[in-house]
This record gives structure tokens, sequence and C-alpha cells, in this order.
């Protein structure tokens, strides 16, 4: 089990162990639909993710890291077509605020995870961080969201011959688009 000296430390490693197990941005990346930067658009990600949630005290809106993850998945020419930029920006935001409360107990759930999943044996392209603290503790300590319960929220609608539900994500007239 990790044991985390810093929020900062949590917070990465989660972000980290997140990234690693997105497996749109793994396939992105994997497959080089961003050609040979692929690689540098998802680092680019993951270190302007951690920027946003570190920076100040403070945490950025949802909309901010989701719109942050849609434009990288934009960069690396893939088009989503579930929530997962939804549901991993409410994540983050979930993990950032435990560890500002110094429950690390989601991150560590989700570091060790990561190690025990199918995507442990990627290699990482993400950098770690300083190992500076960020924002000021919050009072009292927010309870974790139970494994079982994501798990519940996340099963995906499989038919009678197997073939998984794809929801469609938000409109897209909600989030500006970058065209450039």
């Amino acid at each position: 089990m990790s044991d985390f000296r810093t929020p900062r430390e949590a917070l990465t490693a989660s972000l980290e162990s997140i990234f690693k197990k997105w497996t749109a941005l793994q396939l992105a990346v994997e497959q080089q639909f961003g050609g040979d930067s692929s690689e540098e658009i998802a680092r680019e990600m993951f270190e302007a993710s951690l920027d946003l949630l570190t920076r100040g005290t403070r945490p950025p809106s949802q909309a901010t890291l989701e719109n942050l993850f849609y434009d990288g998945f934009d960069a690396l020419n893939t088009d989503l077509e579930d929530d997962s930029p939804e549901e991993v920006a409410m994540l983050l935001l979930r993990v950032r605020e435990l560890c500002l409360a110094h429950d690390f107990s989601l991150a560590r759930s989700l570091v060790q995870s990561s190690k025990t999943g199918a995507n442990s044996a990627r290699r990482s392209i993400y950098g770690g961080a300083s190992e500076e603290t960020f924002g000021e503790p919050e009072d009292g300590q927010p309870r974790a969201l139970a494994e079982e319960d994501r798990q519940e929220q996340n099963a995906p609608d499989v038919d009678e011959d197997g073939w998984q539900t794809v929801k469609p994500r938000r409109k897209a007239a909600s989030r500006p688009r970058n065209n450039s």
C-alpha cells in the first residue's frame, strides 16, 4: 500500500493511475492517433491537469477539466462517444478534495488498482511533479466513494448478443470547440 507524505504526492500518483487506466487515452497514444506526437500530447494533458488541480486553493471547475480533456483528444484526432472526460473530471475533483483533507484512501485505492489492473504493464508516459504541498486542508474528512458504487455506476449496458451500448456524450454545442 502506498504511503503518501503530501496531498500533492497523492494527487499526482492518482492522476497518473487514472490516465494509465483511461482506455481511450491509452489506445489513442498506443495507436498514435495524434501522429508521432501522441505521447507528447498525452503528457501535456497530464501536466496541464496536474497544474489546474494544484494551482491555488480553489479547485478548477469540472467544465474546465472536461474542456482540457476534449481539447487533448481533439489533438489526438479522437472523437469520444462516451462520458469518460466528465467521469475523469469528477473523479479528479473528488481525489483533490480528499487529498487536501489528508484523506488518501481513494488515492491509495486508485494507485493499487492500477498496479493490479490489466493496464499495469503499460509504461508510464507521465512525468512526476515536485514535492511541494498545495492548498490548505479543509474542515472535515469527506467520505470516499465505495469501490462497488463506482463499478455499479460505470457498468456497461450489454445486449443479448454481447454488444455494449455506447451512450452519447453531452451535446457538442455545450462545449466550445477549438477550431484552430
